[in-house]
């Protein structure tokens, strides 16, 4: 669900990881109406 990746994503992020979608490579985003997340890449140079 949605939220499920929040926290995850924050502590990536704090590690200096990128996230974002698969499909076009922008940013995941929260509070949309449909709270399934795209499939998405987390990843660090």
């Amino acid at each position: 669900m949605e939220w499920d990746t929040a926290a995850g994503q924050a502590i990536a992020e704090c590690a200096g990881a990128r996230i974002y979608q698969y499909q076009d490579k922008t940013p995941l985003l929260y509070n949309k109406p449909d709270l399934l997340n795209p499939w998405f890449v987390v990843e660090r140079d």
